[in-house]
């Protein structure tokens, strides 16, 4: 996938810039963000991402600078020029340093569609052909790989107390909400509901066991919370787990 960037002040833009679009549609990922102009160069420098879409008002450093480091720094990184600035000079600028386009905020979100495919027709060893049938049974592919490793995900760490979606994500390396929506619309239940599923059927197993008092099973099963346990449990089973184990 290609790696993208995000760069600007103001962190309410940021997450329209993430949601606005199904960027592993277009075979991206969001793999950073930042409000700040000179950790915004740190990171690119130092992870070479292949798109970065970036503000020109940030502090630290302004994104002309910030586009000037990365030109010099010999990094081909395809460069959007983002500002609520209608300014000549700017654009003037951000062509002289092989700007792939240059966006005045707020734009649409087909206004970063249309970018965003005009990027991605630059970058190298890729076809885009997009919102075409032959795209469709590679996406269709894709999203079904997609949905059985996050079900191996999950059968594998269900049982960590610390397990949530954005872990699942980053250990994908996909967007959080890309991976609810797509497991949501295959299964019909969400992840959160998949990941208590199989903590309960555990529990139950556990409980019926007779060898473990609530308090282990709890830990076993991932609830690092007795109480809500046992709360949890009798939500689901109309039973607390240690009636569960008497009828059981």
């Amino acid at each position: 996938m290609y790696e993208v960037v995000l760069v600007d002040d103001e962190e309410i833009f940021l997450e329209y810039m993430q949601q606005a679009i199904d960027w592993p549609a277009y075979d991206c990922r969001i793999c950073a963000s930042h409000t700040n102009g000179l950790k915004a160069l740190e990171y690119i420098i130092t992870n070479r991402p292949d798109i970065v879409f970036l503000d020109i008002n940030i502090p630290n450093m302004d994104g002309i600078e910030v586009c000037e480091k990365i030109r010099a720094a010999g990094l081909d990184t395809s460069i959007v020029i983002t500002t609520a600035h209608d300014e000549f000079s700017f654009a003037y600028k951000a062509i002289k340093m092989d700007i792939v386009d240059y966006m005045l905020k707020p734009f649409t979100t087909q206004e970063l569609e249309d970018v965003l495919q005009k990027v991605l027709k630059r970058l190298p060893s890729k076809d885009f052909s997009f919102h075409s049938s032959e795209t469709a049974k590679p996406k269709k592919m894709k999203e079904q790989w997609l949905l059985q490793q996050i079900e191996y995900y999950i059968a594998a760490h269900y049982t960590e107390t610390d397990l949530t979606i954005g872990k699942i994500a980053e250990a994908l390396r996909f967007e959080n909400s890309y991976l609810r929506r797509i497991y949501k619309r295959a299964t019909g239940i969400t992840i959160t509901q998949k990941i208590e599923m199989l903590r309960i059927q555990q529990a139950k197993e556990l409980l019926e066991s007779g060898s473990y008092s609530n308090r282990e099973i709890a830990e076993r099963v991932g609830y690092s919370d007795q109480y809500y346990f046992s709360k949890r449990f009798k939500q689901l089973c109309q039973d607390t787990p240690t009636d569960y184990r008497k009828k059981n």
